[in-house]
């Protein structure tokens, strides 16, 4: 029998990345959601009867290092859209959440967010 010929398994990146290309000459902008795990999971999260502060801190540092990964990723390869998942702080909003994130990621989270304008990335998130 004949040899089977090679995989290209970049080939579905090279369409996507050929169509992000058309499209920011037009001004539109592609991405996808909250998700490449090819790199890593910004969305770790743990359920509720496990929270600690401590806890919560290490996830979210986690989460972030892999979204500015993913940003860095995206910037490479022309794809200037991105949903950031809620699940970046787990539990940011439920009443269990006593620690100070914000402040605490404040340097972390300006990082990215220069990142994000100097690229001009359209970010959304739910």
């Amino acid at each position: 029998p004949a040899a089977a010929a090679p995989v290209n398994t970049d080939e579905p990146l090279s369409v996507l990345r050929a169509a992000a290309e058309l499209l920011r000459a037009t001004g539109m902008k592609i991405g996808y959601p909250c998700l490449c795990t090819s790199l890593c999971t910004p969305s770790h999260f743990f359920r509720l009867a496990a929270y600690t502060n401590e806890k919560c801190l290490e996830v979210t540092e986690q989460n972030l290092n892999c979204l500015q990964r993913i940003l860095e990723y995206n910037a490479q390869h022309g794809f200037n859209f991105f949903r950031i998942s809620s699940q970046t702080v787990p539990f940011a909003s439920h009443p269990i959440c006593q620690v100070d994130w914000l402040k605490h990621f404040s340097s972390k989270l300006k990082q990215i967010g220069k990142f994000i304008k100097e690229h001009d990335f359209r970010i959304s998130m739910h």
